[in-house]
């Protein structure tokens, strides 16, 4: 599915760059975004996320492969925020992308991957795991690079599409706490009749695994975006991260498309997003509890309603 989606992604760029003719390209001249005011944007967001994990805690491993709507039925109540704020001056943009979640897993969307061995034969495991994350990425984004397309406009008021390069720099700042339990029930049956000896012994045993971590992650990435129309706008954005200075790696991409709606609620331009995004990360480290590490992918499909002022 993630190869899918990078083939999509540059199917977007391609179209974007070649679909249409082009009239001039500047870089940090006089058709670049130009310093004025401070505009602000706030837009909450639905993430309908596919979980692809792996937890390791204490020396436990579980794995999670569920969709939202599984996580849904697991749960009587899940806690959930997420929104992504702005503000841009001209070529200059400031952000901060703030996720928190807090799921219980169990049943059949958790597995063991490792459970002690003199275990692995005749025991029947059950597996929760509870996880509680926020993720904090801030930055700043830079137009590099505008190219205009079709014929220039006589007034520089009116609009031209143009499609501009933006590099981006930041961090994103990781909270994890898990909570691993493993309830086990093990049969072991000696029986020797020629003896006369039968023995049967029966252990249930619960192991409850918890902490938390936390690290942060420098990144770096690019974001292009084609402007069709005013308010009007198709965008397609990656970046990699940690770079063993707080995870082992990680990356992101998203491809979306935006438009206004023709509202103004409170004196504010409203816009919708749908897109599809993916962010995946692989930490790794060692405590005095032994190792642990995070193998987490989250993507799917995400929606935003964007407040501009």
């Amino acid at each position: 599915m993630i190869r899918n989606l990078m083939i999509a992604i540059l199917a977007i760029v391609a179209a974007m760059l070649g679909g249409v003719p082009c009239a001039r390209a500047t870089g940090l001249g006089s058709d670049q975004a130009q310093w004025g005011n401070w505009e602000f944007s706030f837009a909450p967001y639905l993430w309908y996320i596919f979980l692809d994990s792996d937890i390791s805690a204490r020396g436990q491993t579980v794995s999670v492969d569920a969709n939202l709507y599984e996580i849904l039925n697991e749960q009587d109540n899940i806690v959930a925020w997420y929104s992504y704020q702005e503000a841009r001056n001209g070529p200059l943009t400031l952000y901060a992308d703030v996720q928190y979640i807090n799921l219980e897993f169990g049943g059949d969307l958790v597995a063991a991957k490792s459970v002690t061995p003199r275990l692995s034969i005749d025991a029947r495991v059950n597996v929760g795991l509870g996880l509680e994350m926020a993720i904090i990425e801030s930055g700043a984004k830079f137009e590099l690079f505008r190219q205009t397309h079709g014929p220039a406009p006589r007034d520089p008021a009116d609009f031209a599409p143009y499609t501009a390069l933006d590099l981006i720099a930041g961090t994103r700042v990781w909270w994890l706490e898990t909570d691993i339990g493993l309830a086990v029930d093990a049969n072991a049956v000696l029986n020797l009749p020629a003896l006369g000896l039968t023995r049967s012994r029966e252990r249930n045993l619960v192991v409850a695994k918890s902490g938390s971590v936390s690290w942060v992650d420098p990144l770096v990435g690019a974001q292009l975006s084609h402007h069709l129309s005013p308010g009007s706008e198709i965008v397609v954005r990656g970046d990699v991260g940690g770079f063993d200075v707080g995870s082992d790696f990680s990356w992101q991409a998203l491809a979306y498309y935006q438009w206004e709606c023709g509202c103004k609620p409170f004196g504010t331009t409203m816009s919708a997003i749908l897109g599809y995004r993916a962010l995946d990360v692989d930490y790794s480290a060692v405590s005095r509890h032994g190792p642990r590490g995070f193998q987490l992918l989250q993507h799917g499909p995400i929606a935003y309603t964007r407040f501009s002022f």
